[in-house]
């Protein structure tokens, strides 16, 4: 591969890494986001960053979601992060929750075919709420 082309590669790879970081922000909080099967989509879940992709496996969707602090952790350094796969049945939905109010919801459409992402403010847990 001749040097102009990586260099295209990198910076292609650079500009669609920016533009899904940025699809949760103009989407606002709440909001569905679309998945494209086998890229990533970086969310930020509370105190947690979160690198997730999704691809279609036996008619449902088989998620995987690579969690770590975002302060690099307890001494600083940076965290290599915890990865979490899941197979998520059509009309189904994957719930992460941070230790802060925040939490991360992955559907599965039709035949694992499609999967939307979102982030939202959960309703705090209290010992003193009744069911």
């Amino acid at each position: 591969m001749g040097r102009t082309l990586k260099t295209l590669v990198r910076v292609s790879a650079a500009a669609a890494a920016l533009a899904a970081a940025s699809t949760l922000a103009i989407a606002g909080e709440g909001e569905n986001v679309p998945l494209t099967p086998g890229k990533g989509l970086p969310l930020d879940i509370g105190n947690k960053h979160a690198v997730t992709y999704y691809t279609e496996k036996d008619g449902a969707c088989s998620v995987t979601v690579v969690l770590s602090s975002k302060d690099g952790g307890v001494t600083g350094d940076d965290s290599p992060g915890t990865r979490v796969t899941a197979l998520v049945v059509p009309g189904s939905r994957l719930q992460i929750d941070s230790s802060t109010s925040q939490s991360a919801e992955f559907f599965c459409g039709p035949d694992g075919r499609k999967m939307n992402a979102r982030v939202f403010e959960r309703e705090g847990y209290s010992k003193d709420k009744k069911s």
